[in-house]
């Protein structure tokens, strides 16, 4: 008796190692984790850093077009310096000068012209009386939206008000650019003005209370169009 055989073709079996595709899986994933918790930590900083800073931060070169639609309060003092400051180097003038202390440099006599020198480390003071002013000759009449003011560390502004006239002691209602009202919790403060006022001279005054007399001590005063 003749047996059949069904002969079945044998397939060689490929032994397939899988690890490496294991850990290459594995690598890759471990990278996009560390990729995405990078993401993550960079975002939230940037996102504090925005939260916190009120400031523009301008590019250079900036067309024409960009700084129309831009004001003194897209900048930092810093910035502010190398702007067009209409005050700086003006003749300046204040209601009285405070007496010179001994042992001081001439760079520390609180005149008037200390406010507007454009060195922030110089102040101008006035002695001690109710209502004192100080003020800038621009020269010419001017177009005025915003003053800066910066004050001292050991004379905090208050109370201030801000005129632009046409004489120094122009200080009608209607010539008012603003006011800060009570204690400022910085040394720097900015006055907008709540219409623009054109005008050649402009007032900073110190709102004493009627029994109270007061210094007004400015270490820089910036003027802007």
């Amino acid at each position: 008796k003749r047996s059949q055989y069904l002969v079945q073709p044998r397939i060689p079996k490929v032994k397939c190692s899988c690890r490496w595709r294991q850990g290459a899986v594995l690598g890759l994933g471990v990278f996009l984790t560390v990729l995405a918790l990078t993401l993550v930590v960079v975002g939230a900083v940037r996102s504090r850093e925005h939260t916190s800073l009120k400031l523009l931060h301008i590019k250079q070169p900036v067309d024409l077009k960009s700084i129309m639609y831009l004001s003194d309060e897209n900048f930092t003092f810093a910035q502010l310096r190398s702007l067009t400051n209409m005050a700086v180097d003006k003749p300046s003038f204040q209601s009285s000068t405070a007496k010179r202390e001994p042992n001081k440099s001439d760079h520390e006599l609180w005149q008037a012209a200390n406010a507007v020198d454009g060195d922030t480390t110089s102040c101008s003071s006035t002695g001690l009386e109710r209502l004192p002013f100080w003020y800038v000759d621009l020269l010419s009449e001017k177009t005025v939206s915003s003053v800066r003011v910066l004050g001292s560390s050991f004379n905090r502004l208050h109370d201030l008000s801000v005129y632009v006239g046409r004489t120094g002691n122009d200080t009608d209602t209607g010539n008012r650019c603003g006011t800060l009202t009570g204690e400022s919790q910085a040394t720097e403060v900015r006055i907008g003005c709540s219409r623009r006022k054109r005008g050649r001279y402009v007032i900073v005054e110190l709102q004493t209370r009627a029994d109270t007399y007061e210094s007004l001590v400015l270490c820089e005063v910036m003027v802007f169009q």
